[in-house]
């Protein structure tokens, strides 16, 4: 036999045995993030999260075949919510594609089709391969159409071009919604530029990878680097290469949650109270979120160190929020609002330094952090809390907003909703004697304000339906 057709024998033992391996479940598959731009000649396409030796075979198989049963071969490809379809057309448009159904090296690009997460179709003279868009820890999986989304950044009012041209018309800004509106996104196939660089967004994609419906949703995402195990791998590298010099100092017994919501799970430090001044004189800190919040402790730390001080505590009073107050670059605030995606973009941006404080921060939001302690268990008016400041309710807004990265009210009622949760499980209460116990002036609005923070029903807290 000639040289061309021992080629072709050789290829052909090849495809069955990988063809055996494949269905034993033994055949070598290492995905990685990949962009098919180039292979494809379609500048700007999302990425996929595949094995790019396997993927090579598809094409290499597939073109092969076609080639030699009906004289040439054109590729293109669509993009759709279902994810990237690689489409190979027979130029012999009488040709049927279905004759070669049972042929080893096509049984072995349907295979890793199917280990890729995807789907392998023969339709007239056309064969086509769809990869799925990846999740953010895994390759992803083929499903049923969905629309799409853009997930865009506070700053954004338009879906960028590069992703207008695959029919992606709708925006949403996830860092705006609340817990509760999260999950609803999962409805959606997800499309992200990763080409952007914000601490929000950073943020988010940390959040969405510990979130049990967003971690699963498909993301059709551009600007994203290749060689990365995973997509949260590559939407996050660029990220922690830029946080490789900065240092988040937890003092006493801040939740080490906070670390990992803020990206900053592998530059954290905790050190005890009698450590951090030592700490910080001896390396540069970029935030310091502490749960001890002595004056005198607070003011030893700002002798060494100008990082933001971030105190956390269950509840605070008048009088120690006044002395507190003369110290430069610290916000305080109750504990549960490390859970709070608004003041964790707040952290956030204050961490990368996109956001600064002025040296003494705003007493006035300081001291109606205090008075909602005193009050959060009654019903109180916005020009009340204004009152007892003595500014108008739009100053002391824009002042808390600015200090906390949310407005005094939405403060308020994420306070009083934590404050429920803790009457809720203690379980001698009704819902209705927890929400007049809590400042709300009926329990429907109670159950409103709860379910759109929480994301589930008070009844879940006491074991009812």
């Amino acid at each position: 036999p000639g040289c061309e057709e021992v080629q072709q024998q050789i290829a052909h033992a090849s495809h069955l045995v990988q063809l055996s391996l494949s269905y034993s479940g033994e055949l070598e598959y290492e995905a990685v993030t990949c962009d098919l731009s180039t292979r494809l000649n379609m500048p700007g396409l999302p990425i996929v999260v595949a094995d790019p030796e396997r993927v090579d075979q598809i094409f290499e198989i597939t073109t092969a075949y076609i080639t030699e049963q009906s004289g040439g071969c054109t590729i293109t490809a669509d993009v759709s919510a279902r994810g990237l379809c690689i489409i190979f057309a027979s130029e012999r448009t009488q040709w049927r594609s279905a004759l070669g159904s049972q042929d080893p090296g096509l049984l072995l690009v349907q295979q890793i089709s199917i280990q890729s997460g995807g789907t392998m179709a023969f339709d007239a003279n056309t064969i086509s391969v769809t990869l799925p868009w990846p999740t953010l820890q895994t390759g992803g999986s083929v499903g049923a159409l969905k629309p799409m989304v853009y997930l865009a950044s506070s700053s954004e009012r338009d879906v960028p071009l590069s992703l207008k041209r695959y029919g992606i018309v709708d925006l949403v800004f996830p860092m705006e919604m609340k817990e509760g509106q999260l999950a609803a996104l999962g409805r959606y196939v997800l499309a992200w530029d990763g080409g952007r660089d914000a601490p929000d967004l950073t943020l988010l994609v940390h959040q969405m990878s510990r979130h049990p419906v967003l971690s699963q949703a498909p993301m059709l995402c551009i600007g994203v680097e290749e060689g990365h195990r995973s997509l949260f791998a590559a939407l996050t590298a660029a990220k922690s290469a830029a946080l490789s010099d900065q240092t988040l100092l937890l003092v006493g017994d801040v939740d080490d949650a906070i670390a990992a919501e803020l990206g900053m799970a592998h530059h954290t430090q905790r050190v005890k109270a009698d450590e951090a001044v030592a700490f910080c004189k001896q390396r540069p800190v970029h935030l310091i979120i502490s749960s001890i919040t002595d004056p005198a402790f607070c003011r030893a730390l700002r002798a060494v160190s100008r990082s933001v001080i971030v105190l956390l505590a269950d509840r605070w009073q008048r009088q120690e929020v006044e002395q507190l107050g003369t110290i430069a670059f610290l916000i305080i605030a109750h504990t549960h609002m490390a859970e709070n995606r608004l003041f964790l973009v707040r952290l956030a941006r204050l961490l990368s330094k996109e956001a600064t404080l002025p040296p003494l921060t705003a007493i006035l939001a300081k001291r109606t952090v205090a008075y909602f302690d005193e009050h959060a268990h009654k019903p109180i008016s916005r020009w009340q809390v204004a009152e007892a400041a003595h500014v108008s309710e739009d100053y002391l807004s824009r002042v808390f907003h600015k200090e906390m990265g949310l407005s005094p009210w939405e403060y308020l009622s994420c306070h009083r909703i934590a404050l429920a949760s803790e009457l809720l499980l203690q379980g001698s209460l009704s819902i209705n004697e927890v929400a007049s116990r809590t400042g709300f002036s009926d329990q429907a609005y109670f159950c409103r304000v709860f379910r759109k923070i929480k994301g589930f029903a008070p009844s879940k807290l006491t074991g009812g339906p």
